[in-house]
């Protein structure tokens, strides 16, 4: 991640876990509790160092639903948690093993990797995978062809948007926060992509199905 855009990241983190927070604290008013949910907000906001953030989270951290009361993570537990985002931990993952369409965009052959693909939950991951080898104009052109559901939409965005940031492409991750994510159920993205501007591995097996 460049330097130059450490200040944009924390500053569209911030929004997006302000909406998070403001979202959950409209619920509880309404006598919903999302405490697990509040316990991930909370703990994106400790590693972004928004405290106020993380104190309207932990305020909410009670959950009705099943009589047991999450509490905030702090140092080792947090880090297992949302570990830092270590890009050759995150290739390593990937190739071992891969299926028939991931080896395909390993090796670039992007068009091929398209036409094995069994299902629209392997698109899904050829468009993620191929944002995170850096081809972020061929990821977003493909993702925009492929009418896939909502559902698996969702998961090649967030990661086209993460990459940008990591990419030094300012621009294209607002673009994206603002237009393109912003039509999706918001629960759904403004952690985990807060969690990556912040250079956090968003959730756990990235960039594949979240």
């Amino acid at each position: 991640m460049q330097p130059a855009n450490v200040a944009l990241d924390h500053h569209l983190a911030r929004g997006l876990l302000r909406n998070a927070v403001t979202w959950l604290e409209l619920e509880a008013e309404a006598g919903q509790r999302h405490g697990w949910r509040a316990r991930e907000i909370g703990a994106v906001a400790i590693l972004g160092g928004f405290g106020g953030l993380a104190a309207r989270a932990e305020r909410l951290l009670d959950d009705d639903k099943d009589g047991r009361d999450p509490v905030l993570p702090h140092g080792a537990e947090l880090a297992e948690m949302y570990p830092p985002y270590d890009p050759q931990s995150v290739f390593a993952r990937v190739r071992r093993s891969p299926p028939a369409h991931l080896q395909l965009v390993l090796e670039r052959e992007f068009d091929r990797a398209w036409m094995v693909c069994a299902d629209d939950g392997q698109r899904e991951e050829v468009i993620a995978m191929r944002a995170l080898l850096g081809d972020l104009d061929g990821a977003a052109a493909t993702l925009e062809r492929a009418q896939l559901s909502d559902q698996r939409h969702l998961g090649p965005m967030m990661v086209i948007a993460i990459e940008a940031a990591r990419a030094g492409e300012a621009a294209r991750t607002r673009q994206m926060i603002l237009d393109e994510l912003g039509n999706q159920d918001g629960l759904d993205w403004w952690v985990p992509v807060a969690a990556g501007l912040l250079g956090r591995l968003p959730w756990d097996g990235y960039p594949l199905h979240c």
